[in-house]
């Protein structure tokens, strides 16, 4: 990120994630994230702690480059019609998101705060195009239906289940929701997990082939004191499809590489012929047998 001088710079968020590489504050974390910052090239931030704005604003300033915020200079609001946006420069109504969760509505105004700064660089950017490519925009993974009833999304840090969480309340709750969980080592599991446990009726732990997944039983037991009905599954390939078959809707998270292993089975026909919540797997298979042979 720092080999060439960008036309802009952006930071979407910063939050308690990479701790390791990054530093164990939210103020080293944002310090870090302000080294993409160069002189008079202007900043677009979206939504975050006051304590990391201090930091990139104090930043921003140090190399005198234009500062643009939420609240100040972008503004979003929700309604009925769609997504309403604006920067100092415009606004855009009715605007329709395909990536789903109320905080790509913060990913969408800072992405329409960088547009309108390129068009004051002269790139000739129509309304009618930055509409198009926001409802166009989809990352795999990311609140992604795969099937009726199933769910993946890579939320593998405190703020992504915390924005996994207020998807789910914002949803009908249907008769049984089980989320199918699965994370990598160096993360702490309760943490992780506690923002969706409200919206849960069941937790099953799984991994996928990443070397850092915790094994299944080893979360399980790092998970036993919390409040829901807990169980250890085995690996992705063979959870999904039981959970599949018992759950109303299956959610799928702690993991983009989780995630990824959901996308990849789905896509191969491991869940063929699967209803959610027809009844246990096997039992299901074995009746299949019995019919054939009489």
């Amino acid at each position: 990120t720092n080999v060439l001088k960008p036309l802009i710079t952006a930071v979407t968020h910063v939050g308690l994630d990479h701790m390791d590489q990054l530093g164990d504050t939210i103020e080293k974390i944002a310090f870090e994230k302000a080294g993409i910052f160069k002189k008079n090239v202007p900043v677009v931030v979206g939504p975050m702690p006051q304590a990391a704005r201090d930091i990139l604003v104090r930043e921003a300033q140090r190399r005198h480059a234009p500062f643009w915020k939420p609240g100040t200079d972008l503004r979003r609001e929700k309604r009925k019609s769609g997504w309403a946006l604006s920067t100092p420069d415009g606004t855009l109504i009715d605007v329709a998101l395909q990536l789903q969760g109320d905080h790509q509505g913060a990913n969408a105004s800072v992405a329409l705060g960088i547009l309108h700064l390129l068009r004051r660089q002269g790139f000739l950017i129509p309304d009618d195009a930055i509409r198009q490519g926001l409802s166009e925009a989809f990352i795999p993974g990311r609140l992604e239906t795969l099937l009726p009833g199933l769910v993946i999304d890579g939320a593998h840090n405190v703020d992504g289940t915390k924005s996994l969480a207020g998807w789910l309340r914002s949803r009908p709750r249907p008769k049984n929701r089980i989320l199918l969980w699965g994370m990598g080592h160096g993360r702490d599991p309760i943490a992780n997990i506690s923002p969706l446990l409200p919206y849960v009726d069941e937790v099953v732990t799984t991994r996928c082939a990443h070397p850092k997944a915790f094994d299944p039983v080893d979360l399980a037991l790092h998970l036993q004191d919390l409040e829901v009905v807990l169980s250890a599954g085995g690996d992705i390939d063979e959870t999904l499809a039981e959970v599949y078959a018992e759950a109303d809707e299956t959610i799928v998270a702690g993991s983009l590489f989780l995630a990824g292993a959901a996308r990849s089975l789905v896509a191969s026909g491991a869940l063929a012929g699967i209803t959610p919540g027809q009844g246990p797997y096997e039992e299901v298979e074995m009746l299949d047998i019995e019919e054939e042979t009489t």
